[in-house]
């Protein structure tokens, strides 16, 4: 156990070597917002920072470096991109996989134009299925990793059509074919070098050739230094190195000209978070040996220096999300000589979620960390270009309240029946809100866990909500029967032999962006309403649920109203009446 809890400390001294510059004092300290889903910025006073290594929880999370934290669209509107890469005029090109195409975007537009593809799914010259990688040579050339055809195409300036250059033969083993041609790579000679995933080998293909030959892998999948497990990306650089994301293995092999076995150059931790860890998919190698990857687990691009144990994060890395710090399924990747990083965003599946991102270099020495997940607590260790090194101050960061507990009470009342008292346990740090049906008056304790109301003539919810600085829980509600004072022994006497059903109702999440589901339980079949309105009472939206008895649930867009409160209710004949409060960001 002793040697477990080490790890963390010994991965941060290991880190620490990595850099050799003399140690000396940056004046540095961590601000922001201590919600999680917010920025926390590492402020350098004094010096530049050259890397900033954030710690969460005394482990480290990520590395970054002077790159914005924050990506700019290029074009949006796409499907899914799965690649992007540039000619030497500076044109864009763009796999749209769903389309079945390749787009091109003249330097500087943000509309493009197809040149490869674009005539539905098929294996006809003129058509792609399921394009995932593309290159352009000097010449103009467009080649394509033409997956569900088994093959590697190639497109001539201004053709309508295609032609084989590599498979095209099926799904197999033999060195004219491939099973799953997810990547491609062109050297200076114009040999296409292909990333063969699940035959675990890279294959070059000669131009003209009838057949490749294995240059790294193709022993048997494993771990080996000969070996691969599903090489999803392949790069080769200018001296003839070939560069292999290593998918299963967790790591990037680097394989010299003519050799038989590669060597580990970025990765080869295992599965998880932290600086030295990746799970890598596409990658790109600059003219400095630079290797750039993306890391599935973090869904942003690393940057390996060459010789460096760690890398850094130039792209997302936030997890998967919307926010403008995220990116949502990054599957291809391009830097440009100037360093500006270009990321394929695939988006979630829908048409027009898609997108390429540019990251830009800057020379701002603070760094941005967006603290998505859970709570946690935060230091950053401070690399300077002028010598300096320091570690911050724990900052620390807290989530939304957790739902209250339970609500205590009496939930079968006599009509115009006073003092009657509710409570759930409260939390330090948190003001409880409370809400009830509108001929409910509240005597005392709004804002604390226990509160002492008079009820009127009217059945319904008692709802409250945990609030603190960072926001506002999920509702708990407990339905409360008024009966009159003849009827009331009645319903009491049905309660106990449990003839009486409880109503449950929750709206989540809350605060929410685009969408909310609700769920609510009917006491028989029925056509329920569900209401939107504002804190005035006019009405937003409506739409109806067909509610079975029992547990049912519906979505609804709330994209179109403005950030704000808003109440919600969902009401029936037979089930009675739901009602909370939701927040739209």
């Amino acid at each position: 156990m002793k040697n477990i809890l080490l790890i963390p400390l010994t991965i941060t001294v290991i880190l620490l070597l990595l850099y050799h510059e003399p140690f000396a004092q940056c004046e540095a300290q961590i601000t922001g917002n201590s919600c999680v889903g917010n920025l926390i910025t590492t402020h350098v006073n004094g010096s530049d920072a050259k890397e900033i290594l954030w710690f969460r929880n005394g482990a480290p999370s990520m590395l970054r470096t002077n790159y914005a934290s924050y990506g700019e669209p290029v074009t949006e509107g796409l499907d899914i991109p799965s690649a992007v890469t540039f000619d030497k005029d500076g044109n864009m090109y763009v796999t749209e996989y769903r389309l079945n195409a390749v787009v091109k975007f003249p330097k500087g537009a943000d509309t493009g134009f197809i040149v490869a593809g674009g005539n539905g799914k098929g294996s006809d010259l003129n058509q792609l299925n399921g394009p995932e990688d593309v290159q352009v040579d000097r010449h103009g050339n467009i080649f394509i990793a033409d997956v569900y055809n088994y093959r590697i195409v190639k497109w001539a300036r201004d053709a309508t059509t295609g032609k084989v250059v590599a498979g095209g033969n099926g799904a197999g083993s033999d060195l004219d074919q491939f099973n799953w041609p997810n990547s491609l790579s062109l050297d200076t000679a114009g040999n296409i070098y292909v990333a063969d995933v699940y035959n675990n080998r890279i294959v070059k293909w000669a131009p003209g050739a009838k057949s490749g030959v294995i240059v790294a892998g193709g022993v048997s999948y494993g771990s080996g230094a000969d070996q691969l497990y599903h090489p999803l990306g392949v790069f080769v650089d200018t001296p003839g190195n070939i560069y292999i994301s290593d998918f299963l293995n967790y790591r990037v092999q680097k394989w010299a000209p003519g050799a038989t076995r590669g060597i580990t150059v970025a990765g080869g931790y295992g599965p998880g978070d932290g600086p030295e860890r990746v799970i890598p998919e596409e990658l790109f190698v600059d003219k400095d040996e630079n290797i750039y990857v993306i890391d599935s687990y973090s869904q942003g691009v690393k940057r390996w220096a060459p010789g460096k144990k760690a890398g850094y994060t130039v792209a997302g890395g936030y997890g998967l999300d919307y926010t403008p710090y995220h990116l949502y399924f990054p599957r291809g990747v391009y830097v440009k000589s100037d360093g500006t990083v270009y990321v394929a965003v695939g988006g979630d599946g829908e048409p027009g979620h898609g997108q390429v991102k540019q990251y830009v270099k800057t020379e701002v020495a603070d760094s941005n960390y967006y603290t998505s997940g859970k709570a946690a607590n935060y230091k950053s260790m401070v690399f300077g270009k002028a010598g300096c090194r320091t570690l911050t101050d724990i900052f620390k960061v807290i989530t939304t309240p957790q739902k209250p507990s339970p609500i205590s009470g009496l939930f079968n009342v006599m009509e115009k029946q006073n003092a009657v008292s509710y409570s759930v346990i409260g939390k330090p740090g948190y003001t409880y809100q409370w809400t009830f049906p509108g001929d409910v008056s509240i005597i005392s304790g709004q804002g604390t866990p226990v509160i002492t109301v008079n009820w009127c003539d009217s059945s319904g919810f008692v709802s409250v909500a945990a609030v603190d600085a960072c926001g506002v829980s999920d509702t708990r509600n407990a339905y409360v029967t008024v009966s009159t004072a003849a009827g009331f022994s009645s319903v009491a006497s049905a309660l106990s032999k449990g003839d009486v059903q409880s109503n449950h109702f929750s709206v989540y999440p809350n605060p929410a962006k685009d969408r909310i589901t609700v769920s609510c339980k009917a006491l028989t079949e029925e056509r329920l309403t569900i209401r939107i309105t504002d804190i005035a009472g006019k009405q937003l939206q409506q739409q109806y649920l067909s509610a079975a008895a029992g547990y049912n649930s519906a979505v609804l867009d709330i994209s179109r109203l403005a950030p704000g409160v808003y109440h919600i209710s969902i009401y029936g004949n037979r089930s009675g009446v739901f009602t909370s409060k939701i927040i739209k960001q």
